[in-house]
């Protein structure tokens, strides 16, 4: 298959993937073969919330819970990344380099308990505020400075990405289903409930499932009358014991 094809097919693969989270593991896919780096990653999150979950290339989602979430969870506000686009409400592409000089980056604690361990010198971050009101976060790191070459084709590509993520669905079609599986709830019922029952947020849970938490809260609903629990500890009680 020609690289022009690859890549084209991973595009498509973009605005047709199960879920936005599914869908921002494309785009570092799609990336990979824009520019040359050491590192590839994407987070997923909310705003305001003190908690990511992490993929990368191979391992795929590592969860809010991984060892590298929490790393990044803690520092990521000394990144001049997440100083600009936790308050901007656009996709937009930054290049590391431009927005703080080596030596003042060095001193950061991001730095010193990430990047450093990883060799990245410099780093491409793409930035994508969701419909749903989560935000996905893509990112190639390079043991080497960027050039602007490289970053100009970077927002070319980034231009093309954002009308392609506008079309990807909220739900996982595997989970997007009305049958009753466990205790009367659906699959995505009980997904939530199994995460409810570990003690996780509805921030927490949304950035797990790849959903809102507009839509954890309805199935929240839903889910305390099936059991016929007053609250989520009752619920949760309930569905260790069903379990």
């Amino acid at each position: 298959m020609s690289g022009r094809l690859r890549f084209l097919r991973l595009l498509a693969g973009i605005r047709s993937a199960g879920g936005e989270k599914a869908a921002f593991g494309g785009v570092v896919a799609a990336l990979k073969e824009v520019v040359d780096g050491h590192h590839y990653s994407a987070f997923y999150g909310r705003v305001g919330l003190p908690c990511v979950d992490v993929f990368l290339p191979g391992e795929g989602w590592l969860g809010v819970d991984s060892e590298l979430a929490n790393l990044i969870s803690r520092h990521h506000h000394e990144h001049p990344f997440c100083r600009d686009f936790f308050f901007s409400d656009r996709p937009v592409a930054y290049l590391r380099s431009q927005m703080m000089p080596d030596a003042d980056w060095h001193r950061t604690a991001m730095y010193r308990n990430v990047d450093r361990d990883y060799g990245i010198v410099d780093m491409i971050g793409l930035y994508y505020p969701m419909p749903t009101g989560q935000f996905g976060a893509v990112f190639c790191g390079a043991k080497r400075h960027f050039t602007a070459a490289e970053f100009s084709a970077v927002k070319d590509f980034n231009a093309v990405v954002v009308p392609l993520l506008e079309q990807v669905p909220e739900y996982p079609p595997r989970l997007h289903s009305d049958e009753a599986v466990a205790g009367g709830l659906t699959l995505r019922e009980a997904e939530v409930m199994d995460w409810v029952a570990k003690g996780k947020s509805n921030g927490e849970i949304a950035i797990i499932l790849g959903i809102s938490q507009h839509t954890v809260r309805k199935h929240l609903e839903h889910i305390l009358t099936k059991l016929g629990a007053e609250n989520r500890t009752t619920a949760a009680v309930a569905w260790k014991n069903h379990a």
